[in-house]
């Protein structure tokens, strides 16, 4: 997987490069512009709308200064004329209120009952009346009546609006004016000189050594540091391609050793996974195998190609928990079940991190054979090839060390040939060897299998028998014995018979030392020839 990365890096870089485009709404400068607009338009939004109400208000707030400035124009004239109920003077007042643009109708009001109007005091265009007290104007504090003005709500509040208006809209103008320099100022300042790096780094190929030139007048600020740290990014970018580069020459090269090295390897190599499953192996392994298992791999368990199953699938289980190899030596199931294989166990992970089991097999078959017979040569007795002395004291130990921690039973027949002798004088060694042989193959006969039958020495051969599910009966296995002994024996030229005298130790009733139950057992042997030979004696407890 990583030099799958690293081959593909390269083009992956370049192809994303070249193949990226902006579209409209993504680009910089409409984005950036739009931000500003929403911004301002927000902003200029809520300015005009405060502004227009301020204007707005003052505006009003004028008109009433101007109706209360037309009244002090006025107040005396009124003042007389309410006074002295000239009614005349009085109209003269009041239709010079009403000529005003502001004033939809006037009235003037005398304390005994004069009143004077001029202008329609029911005109819809006013909806509000401003009342100023007359004084008298001969007699300081009394009152001579008053003046009612209507103002042309309609006209002043059309006024106020147009002149609100007006700022709103200056104010909205000079906003978008300032707006779009920002946007052109924000463009030839960041986003022309972010495009011109853009396009430059796209016409640069990954691992080249071209890089990106800053813009004389940008070297001190943002974008100058922006090109430097672009550079370095490209430097590091080309130092890394070159180190993949050379990287997939080196696992390009080591593939095809070890490819070589396992497809020709003269050991059989393969890999199990958890279910013991054998999911890959060269051909090595196939030869070691043989065409029967070769067949069956898919169906089989790695534990399924030698005779001890239970002792592989134990290893397999503890390999993940061992600091070293596990080392077996295990015999081929199958037809060909002469071959033996040295295995090697260790563990592996895969890409994955997933936990594998490395197999390593070598053919032993051939040092095993020799070792085996070295082995039988070592306890074998030659002639008879029966277990000589000195291997059959080693499994009578075994035995007598079974009994004591199972509580069996077991016996120790000591045998002795009667009549051996003259035929070996007589007729020759040929002929008294053609005798043991045929008595050690009577022995073995005679006995069960899990009965060992030794070659004591001359023609005395020790037996040891164990108890298995039934109980032990030494006595029956001494009459079998002797009835098979005594069978003539052919030696070529003529028959002969030869009798035996068998002396019988029991193990726990006669002891459980070896060299105690075997004197036990000779003493028996010698009585039991004492009293005429060609029988059995169990050696008796003192």
């Amino acid at each position: 997987m990583p030099l799958a990365i690293s081959m593909s890096h390269r083009s992956t870089i370049q192809s994303r490069l070249s193949g990226m485009s902006i579209k409209l709404r993504n680009s910089l400068p409409i984005r950036t512009g739009i931000s500003i607009a929403i911004t301002a338009l927000v902003m200029n939004a809520s300015l005009t709308f405060f502004f227009f109400k301020k204007e707005y208000s003052r505006e009003i707030a004028i008109s009433d200064t101007h109706i209360s400035q037309l009244f002090n124009t006025v107040e005396k004239s009124a003042a007389v004329a309410a006074y002295l109920d000239n009614q005349e003077l009085a109209n003269e007042v009041t239709q010079g209120l009403n000529n005003n643009d502001i004033v939809a109708s006037a009235e003037l009001i005398s304390l005994t009952g004069m009143h004077i109007t001029s202008g329609n005091i029911h005109d819809k265009r006013s909806n509000q009346v401003i009342t100023f007290p007359l004084s008298s104007p001969f007699i300081t504090g009394e009152n001579a009546g008053k003046i009612i003005i209507h103002p042309n709500q309609v006209l002043i509040e059309k006024n106020a609006w147009k002149l609100a208006f007006s700022q709103a809209i200056t104010l909205a103008a000079h906003s978008f004016v300032v707006v779009i320099f920002v946007i052109f100022l924000v463009n030839i300042q960041l986003t022309r000189p972010l495009k011109q790096l853009i396009e430059a780094l796209h016409r640069i190929d990954p691992g080249s050594d071209n890089r990106l030139e800053c813009p004389k007048r940008n070297k001190d600020d943002e974008i100058g540091q922006l090109v430097l740290d672009t550079n370095r990014l490209l430097t590091a970018t080309q130092s890394t391609i070159a180190g993949e580069r050379r990287l997939r020459r080196y696992m390009e090269t080591l593939e095809r050793r070890f490819r070589l090295i396992f497809e020709n390897a003269s050991s059989g190599i393969a890999l199990i996974n958890s279910e013991r499953k054998i999911i890959l192996h060269n051909p090595s392994f196939e030869k070691l195998i043989g065409k029967e298992w070769l067949e069956r791999l898919d169906e089989i368990a790695f534990e399924d190609l030698f005779t001890d199953r239970s002792i592989v699938c134990d290893a397999i289980k503890s390999v993940p928990y061992q600091l070293s190899p596990i080392y077996l030596d295990l015999q081929l199931t199958g037809a060909d079940t002469s071959r033996w294989l040295h295995v090697l166990l260790s563990t592996v992970a895969d890409e994955q991190g997933d936990q594998l089991i490395e197999c390593i097999l070598y053919d032993i078959s051939e040092r095993t054979q020799r070792e085996l017979r070295i082995k039988l040569e070592a306890e074998r007795d030659s002639l008879t090839q029966l277990l000589n002395r000195r291997a059959g004291e080693k499994r009578i130990d075994e035995a007598l060390a079974y009994c004591k921690t199972q509580n069996t039973q077991a016996a120790i027949m000591l045998l002795d040939l009667n009549k051996f002798k003259p035929i070996n004088d007589n007729y020759g060694h040929d002929a008294g060897d053609k005798v043991l042989i045929s008595v050690s193959n009577r022995l073995n006969n005679a006995l069960r299998k899990t009965d060992t039958v030794i070659r004591w020495g001359g023609d005395e051969f020790l037996i040891l028998i164990q108890q298995g599910h039934e109980i032990l009966y030494p006595d029956f296995v001494c009459k079998k014995v002797l009835a098979s002994i005594r069978q003539p024996i052919d030696i070529g030229h003529r028959s002969v018979q030869v009798g035996a005298s068998i002396g019988v130790a029991l193990v726990h009733k006669h002891g459980n030392d070896k060299e105690q139950l075997i004197e036990l057992a000779d003493q028996a042997m010698y009585k039991i020839k004492q009293q005429g030979r060609d029988g059995f004696c169990i050696a008796s407890v003192e």
